[in-house]
């Protein structure tokens, strides 16, 4: 399997090509905090709050917990929500601290699956005048570590299963699908690939995959090109450079 890193060297300082020279040579990408992504609707979803037979028992269950009620006192304030309409209101907090949990404690390494797509080229390549990085990964990562970002029309979770992962973490999966690996519609030409890590703000060498090739942008500036050679020729492992076909 192909994963993608396209770099801007449009107008690169020192730092950029650090960087470059630190992914090449040790093969690793950084884990980034979600909320550093170039979404902004990345934490942002609908919510319906239509109740069902499990959404007061499920908020009476979160509220016990968060409030240090009573069972009693529990079920009866989640019933009368769940009677006056007043369980979004409620859930408020819930859904903060979701967010707030997703951000603080997942890591996402973000790829484009082909070395020739014009999105990324523009958006992240320096519109040509940038590198792509083509890792080789194992296909069995792909839907275990590695994900496909999906571009639904809409963006929404139910109730239900924003409590049922706030009252029990370890079935907050689908939430956190929703938040991570979801995107609107206007991302979709990208074709985004995500590895989820439970580690962020640090490098991560994918296991068992290596660097494979690096693409040269059509409009990278010849010295910045001269440099991105240097960089290849010192490297521990022969790595093929290839001109992108434009």
């Amino acid at each position: 399997m192909k994963l993608c890193k396209y770099r801007d060297f449009s107008d690169p300082s020192d730092i950029d090509f650090e960087r470059l020279t630190y992914i090449l040579t040790y093969q690793a990408f950084w884990s980034a905090r979600p909320d550093t992504l170039n979404d902004p609707d990345e934490f942002v979803w609908g919510c319906d709050c239509t109740p069902t037979h499990a959404t007061a028992p499920l908020l009476a269950q979160v509220l016990q917990g968060a409030r240090g009620l009573t069972t009693t006192e529990a079920r009866e304030i989640a019933e009368y929500a769940v009677a006056n309409n007043r369980v979004e209101a409620l859930t408020e907090p819930v859904i903060r601290s979701l967010v707030s949990r997703c951000r603080d404690g997942i890591g996402l390494i973000c790829f484009g699956s082909t070395t020739d797509n014009a999105c990324l080229w523009q958006r992240y390549g320096g519109e040509g005048a940038g590198v792509c990085i083509e890792l080789d990964a194992p296909s069995a990562l792909l839907n275990t570590q590695i994900r496909p970002v999906q571009y639904p029309a809409t963006k929404s979770l139910h109730i239900d299963l924003l409590l049922e992962a706030s009252a029990l973490p370890a079935s907050a999966g689908p939430v956190y699908s929703i938040a991570l690996l979801s995107k609107p519609p206007k991302w979709a030409p990208e074709c985004e690939l995500r590895f989820v890590s439970k580690k962020q703000n640090i490098p991560i060498k994918l296991s068992g995959s290596h660097i494979s090739a690096l693409v040269i942008g059509s409009s990278l500036p010849q010295s910045a090109r001269s440099r991105i050679e240097e960089i290849v020729n010192r490297l521990p492992y022969a790595l093929p450079l290839r001109q992108l076909d434009v």
